[in-house]
């Protein structure tokens, strides 16, 4: 079977929906916009406060492959560190 483009498998998958051929609709995948960020949570166990800033351990693999522990972030002034979960 050939490769296909996007744009090509979605027209055959549409056109395959509207015979109903397929129970859902097909659609394009949602990707971020260029320069968006994505969403990363950390569980807090793995953050500390110090000097009013946050310290984010990222890891040993992360420090064997880039020589990177940890990186630090101000502390926001509206948030109280000891209600973040």
């Amino acid at each position: 079977m050939a490769w296909l483009n996007h744009s090509t498998l979605i027209s055959r998958l549409i056109k395959m929906y509207k015979q109903g051929e397929l129970a859902n609709k097909p659609r394009f995948p949602k990707y971020r916009k260029k320069g968006g960020l994505a969403v990363v949570s950390h569980p807090k166990r793995w953050v500390k406060l110090a000097d009013g800033q946050l310290k984010f351990s990222l890891g040993k693999q992360v420090k064997a492959w880039f020589g990177l522990d940890s990186f630090t972030l101000a502390m926001p002034s509206n948030l109280n560190f000891n209600e973040i979960k």
